[in-house]
């Protein structure tokens, strides 16, 4: 529910019973471009949103140009004075910080507010006035490095964001985001299974068939109409296996299949962290909670202690912003681990 509280705050814009699975399905379109994609990705925002609108909006930074915008949609952008918002964000780099390469995935303006420069601040009281929005609540993912894309919704009340919303937003946020990155490369297909997880092809290079069977059913569960409206649906279907391949679902003559297509992130290996510990490293990073236990907590703190040693010099800098590629393919990439690294 929606409930606003004395002092102008709501709890949440979220229907945490709502079909989250739908944006996992939408976010991996046949359709050849991002704009039908992102139309797609829109519509099932809008049904887990309690409040709006909703718009999307899709921009890559490199040093020494302008932001080259790929491409947006949504209710906002039509009467924001747009071109008012990419002037002050070329003009300004710790806006385009604040706005587009945030500490993390989940997000509000009123959270970044207190944590920005005076100057990006401004920016962004310029843009909720365009909008008529006091505040706004979105997720920040990365496909390539140096690009951003923004899913927000308004609201005309400050908004508190509990960390089991925030989880599930984040969950269904790297579904975009593997599928962003996924529609940015050629599709290299390393096996091919139908919904009950028969292999009906199978490459080497391909994960292993075990895991590929375990992860055509969970999907499978988690788009069950029993299952589909509960919090469990996104943890079962994770966007990735290994952590270099996407099952994406496909139609040949009628019949489902899902293709496993290479789908690795662009990021530096962490050679001294064990595949534990980089996953403990990289679910922290993404927002996710994952256990509180002792042990788990034992484990996070040496698995950022080892990472922090074997951090590269690079860490900080902003170089992902100057490695943008050339204007879009026709088919879209990325990871959160090759956003703007911090």
């Amino acid at each position: 529910m929606w409930i606003p509280y004395d002092d102008g705050c709501v709890s949440s814009i979220l229907d945490t019973k709502a079909d989250w699975v739908r944006i996992a399905e939408a976010a991996y379109p046949t359709t050849e471009t991002d704009e039908g994609g992102a139309s797609g990705v829109l519509d099932a925002f809008r049904g887990v949103m309690l409040a709006g609108p909703v718009s999307v909006m899709s921009a890559a930074f490199c040093e020494g140009s302008e932001p080259v915008v790929r491409f947006y949609a949504g209710e906002m952008y039509r009467n924001l004075g747009f071109q008012a918002l990419t002037d002050a964000l070329r003009a300004d780099p710790a806006a385009v910080d604040a706005f587009f390469f945030p500490p993390s995935i989940v997000n509000t303006h009123s959270s970044l507010d207190r944590r920005v420069s005076p100057s990006a601040r401004r920016m962004m009281e310029t843009y909720r006035a365009y909008a008529g929005i006091a505040d706004a609540l979105g997720t920040v993912v990365s496909a390539v490095p140096g690009e951003s894309t923004v899913i927000f919704a308004g609201s005309t009340a400050r908004i508190s964001v509990g960390r089991a919303e925030a989880d599930l937003l984040t969950r269904a946020a790297l579904h975009v985001e593997a599928a962003l990155r996924a529609r940015r490369r050629p599709e290299t297909i390393r096996a091919v299974l139908d919904p009950s997880g028969k292999i009906v092809h199978f490459e080497p290079g391909a994960p292993a068939r075990e895991r590929l069977v375990v992860q055509a059913r969970r999907i499978e569960r988690a788009r069950s109409r029993r299952t589909r409206r509960t919090p469990e649906a996104l943890e079962l279907w994770t966007t990735l296996v290994d952590g270099r391949a996407s099952l994406v679902e496909r139609f040949d003559g009628g019949k489902r299949y899902y293709l496993v297509l290479d789908n690795r992130a662009e990021r530096r290996p962490m050679r001294a962290l064990t595949r534990g510990e980089i996953s403990v490293v990289s679910d922290a990073a993404r927002g996710l909670s994952g256990s509180s236990s002792p042990t788990v907590t034992a484990f996070q703190r040496r698995a950022f202690l080892r990472a922090w040693r074997a951090r590269p010099r690079s860490w900080g800098s902003r170089a992902a912003r100057s490695s943008c590629e050339s204007p879009r393919s026709s088919v879209t990439r990325r990871d959160t681990s090759s956003r703007r690294r911090r």
